[in-house]
């Protein structure tokens, strides 16, 4: 078992880093990171849907995909990851409770009581501290989770708050929950550097375990990555399951009615009336879902739906 202290605090790169040491690599590792502020999606999830990209634009919060299934998480410098990559043997190593119990143990040391909900998150009196998501391919095995250290509590609520719009999809929802920071309700004062720092050493005795530093070919192949998916449009964007809006809204004493179909992030079918007139909106056919669709070329009441929508 080799246990890796990720080098960055880049999102993109620690998480085409766990993609690396899944796909290219045929050991077992644990990897420990901590990223920059982020908002990360899960594989099948509408980031529309999920969070507030204005409000992630304004604040220089990025938004990331992740290979694995799951919920929306914040992440920020005050947010400890874990990434456990393992080849399964024997049924060993297939329960989210299996893989989460190493963590449990680790802050019961530190004398904090948790517990692994029925939704496979880790709580602290029935509030969230860790959420978690996994990846399977062939005999391989991803598991990654959070644990909310000292997150930035406001920037976490904020970035989670999407429009009040009518999305119509099959995405995978989140299911939101009351969360607190371990630093809380820790009994030793404790920086989150130093918590990384007994995680990794704890992780080295638990899995007789040793300390590993990334050679340069697996850097040079995660920035690779990150170039290559992780940090595009096509990635964060345009993977996004096809999903609809359908409503309606008034705008002074004026009904706009819009029918709007995406697919793979850009616009496919479109439909907008105000006050039963159709308004023109060929123009838009197939350019992202974005705010590029607020734009010259379009008539002032279609840029005002537009501003609503995006």
């Amino acid at each position: 078992m080799k246990i890796v202290l990720s080098p960055s605090l880049n999102p993109y790169f620690n998480l085409a880093l766990e993609e690396i040491l899944f796909n290219k690599m045929d050991e077992d590792y644990i990897l420990l990171w901590r990223g920059r502020k982020s908002v990360v999606i899960g594989k099948n999830q509408n980031p529309f849907e999920e969070t507030n990209l204005d409000y992630l634009e304004e604040e220089d919060i990025k938004l990331a995909r992740r290979i694995s299934g799951g919920g929306t998480v914040f992440h920020d410098e005050g947010n400890v990851n874990y990434t456990m990559i393992f080849n399964k043997s024997k049924g060993k190593f297939t329960e989210f409770s299996e893989l989460m119990e190493p963590i449990v143990k680790f802050l019961k040391e530190k004398g904090l009581d948790t517990y692994i909900s029925e939704r496979n998150d880790m709580r602290y009196k029935e509030m969230k501290i860790s959420g978690t998501a996994q990846y399977t391919k062939k005999n391989r095995i991803l598991h990654h989770g959070t644990l909310l250290f000292d997150a930035n509590e406001s920037l976490l609520s904020q970035s989670l708050k999407p429009k009040k719009i009518s999305y119509q999809s099959n995405c995978v929802k989140s299911v939101r929950s009351k969360i607190i920071n371990l630093k809380k309700v820790l009994p030793e004062e404790i920086s989150v550097e130093t918590f990384i720092l007994h995680l990794k050493d704890y992780f080295i005795h638990y899995f007789n375990g040793e300390n590993y530093e990334l050679d340069g070919e697996t850097i040079e192949l995660t920035k690779k990555l990150v170039n290559d998916k992780y940090n595009t449009w096509e990635w964060i964007i345009g993977y996004t399951p096809n999903f609809k809006i359908k409503d309606a809204l008034f705008h002074g004493d004026q009904l706009y009615e819009f029918d709007l179909s995406i697919n793979k992030g850009r616009i496919k079918d479109v439909m907008i009336t105000l006050d039963q007139e159709v308004l023109k909106t060929d123009h838009l056919i197939d350019k992202k879902y974005s705010k590029a669709l607020i734009s010259d070329e379009s008539p002032e009441a279609l840029n005002e739906i537009m501003k609503k929508l995006v």
